[in-house]
């Protein structure tokens, strides 16, 4: 079956993107909210702990997603 899409996590005044790769997550973009509401300004460069500990639970949270996702189904009528 499908893979749920999961592009973006957030986390207090950080807000991560990320690309799935045969089921991992990698960051592609870190941006803080608190100065840069419109997402212009990439800080992931400078702040790869952030990220990293970010895409460690949003793997987390995925992994646990894709062991308890159901197949689409139809209610009985």
């Amino acid at each position: 079956g499908a893979r749920p899409a999961l592009a973006a996590v957030r986390s207090a005044k950080w807000k991560l993107h990320f690309k799935q790769v045969d089921g991992r997550l990698s960051g592609t973009a870190l941006y803080d909210l608190d100065e840069d509401v419109g997402e212009k300004h990439d800080r992931l460069a400078l702040n790869a702990e952030v990220a990293r500990k970010m895409t460690e639970t949003a793997q987390r949270f995925y992994d646990q997603l894709l062991k308890e996702i159901r197949p689409l189904g139809r209610l009985p009528e």
